[in-house]
């Protein structure tokens, strides 16, 4: 593959990964809880590599030709972000050094990757960005298949998350670590932010779900 056509797609592709949103608010909130930030870095890339492999075995195809699938999925996912966030707020993570007892959203990793995969997986702009993203760095002359390209492409682009999402998670971990009551404000605040990004996907998706129906 050409250098050039990889470093292209990487910096659009950072560049998408630099854009807060829920994936931010969530990553923020495993930070503060201390130890729960590779598993919920874990899930959310979890949810971006099951996008991409949707895209490379060429599924991607079959879900955008089943449009109320895809749109209960989204519905789905944008209520499951909602509650999320609502969770959060009750129950805001504290740094784990003055947490004698988990919180419900932090009483086990699996959970906290679990989430994570819930949030990545099921928001649309994660496959939107590998159906619409990926076939543009794809050239059929290469001497890579078109399906050795998109895997590369997106080892590329899971690499970049992994990063800028262990960075945010380990910086607010530094940063709040030693201030539990701010560290519970700006986990209250990533909740909001995290119901409103919710909320949006959620009336965007019941809205798109009702045209259709009509």
């Amino acid at each position: 593959m050409d250098i050039n056509v990889i470093f292209s797609f990487w910096l659009v592709s950072i560049l998408f990964v630099l854009t807060p949103g829920a994936d931010w608010a969530y990553t923020i909130s495993a930070g503060i809880a201390g130890d729960k930030i590779i598993p919920a870095v874990s899930g959310l890339l979890l949810g971006h590599l099951i996008a991409a492999l949707i895209v490379v075995v060429g599924l991607g195809a079959i879900l955008a030709s089943h449009v109320m699938l895809m749109k209960f999925l989204t519905l789905f996912g944008a209520l499951y972000v909602v509650w999320i966030a609502v969770s959060l707020y009750k129950n805001p993570p504290v740094p784990a050094v003055y947490n004698g007892a988990a919180s419900e959203l932090g009483e086990t990793p699996l959970k906290w990757m679990k989430k994570g995969f819930i949030i990545s997986g099921l928001n649309p702009k994660v496959m939107l960005l590998f159906l619409a993203l990926l076939p543009q760095f794809v050239f059929p002359s290469f001497s890579f298949s078109i399906t050795e390209q998109l895997l590369v492409l997106s080892v590329i682009h899971l690499i970049g998350c992994g990063f800028v999402y262990w960075f945010i998670g380990v910086s607010a971990r530094k940063i709040l670590s030693n201030n539990p009551a701010l560290a519970i404000k700006f986990g209250r605040l990533s909740a909001i932010i995290l119901f409103i990004l919710g909320s949006l996907m959620l009336f965007d998706s019941a809205q798109k779900l009702l045209v259709h129906l009509q």
